[in-house]
């Protein structure tokens, strides 16, 4: 089910490894953290999480990377790719072109097709961060990326947070990208107890990252939980909702869609 990618030495250049036949579509459904099952690197560790194909991507990557303390690793977004970063833990140094900032837990990395991005772990702990790599099926337009805004880094405590009654909301990102005429990326923050989006479907795909708490959602009619570092992907016109959180903090997730 999964396609397990090493790191590259130190700095090197990590493309997506070519794929000679279509991949299966990813299926809607949660993918647990904990099953994710570990592969020692020379830096750190490598989780795979998800792997295969959506309804605009001939294929869909997501990792959870560990890097050790004093480790530091370079991310090509080559030829049709464009690649996401969002930290799960310990805090990362990020070098994206003359951009240079600290990512904590959080904070987001995204990359325009044909960039690069260096990161380095910053402290003692270790660094732990999901990592996104995804292909078009169409050709990808960079000039449009670099025109809507280019590649970019979003630490979490500078994206503005608007309250609500039921908790909180962050928009990270909603704009077009080299790959998709609308990409929108948002975190909401929810009060314990609450029950968030009755059942609806939408045409775009939608992955879900869990960052607190847990919860009980429906996904085609099965009733389905999720805890912290769980991701739950989301097919194109596939009933979901009733989010409940379980638990006795604030549940908070991030929320993608793409579209074209």
């Amino acid at each position: 089910m999964f396609n397990v990618l090493r790191l590259a030495p130190l700095f090197l250049v990590f493309p997506l490894a070519a794929t000679a036949a279509a991949l299966e579509p990813v299926p809607s459904a949660v993918f647990a953290w904990d099953e994710g099952q570990p592969v020692a690197t020379a830096t750190g560790e490598i989780r795979p999480l998800i792997h295969g194909s959506a309804l605009d991507l001939s294929e869909l990557t997501v990792e959870g990377v560990t890097l050790n303390k004093g480790c530091a690793q370079k991310y090509d977004a080559a030829g049709n790719d464009e690649v996401l970063i969002i930290v799960k833990s310990g805090v990362l140094k990020a070098g994206l072109g003359e951009q240079t900032k600290l990512l904590s837990k959080g904070g987001v990395a995204y990359l325009v097709n044909g960039d690069s991005i260096k990161v380095a772990v910053e402290g003692d702990a270790p660094s732990t961060f999901y990592l996104f790599r995804y292909s078009g099926i169409a050709p990808a337009d960079h000039a449009r990326g670099v025109a809507a805004g280019g590649s970019i880094l979003l630490p979490w405590d500078e994206v503005n947070y608007e309250p609500s009654d039921r908790g909180g909301y962050r928009q990270q990102f909603r704009r077009p990208t080299g790959l998709f005429d609308t990409f929108e990326m948002h975190t909401t923050t929810m009060i314990p107890g609450l029950i968030n989006h009755e059942v609806h479907t939408h045409h775009a795909e939608e992955l879900v990252l869990m960052t607190s708490s847990n919860v009980q959602m429906q996904i085609d009619g099965k009733t389905i939980y999720a805890k912290e570092g769980d991701l739950m992907f989301l097919g194109a016109d596939v009933p979901h909702g009733l989010l409940s959180d379980l638990g006795t903090e604030p549940t908070e997730y991030f929320a993608f869609q793409w579209w074209k």
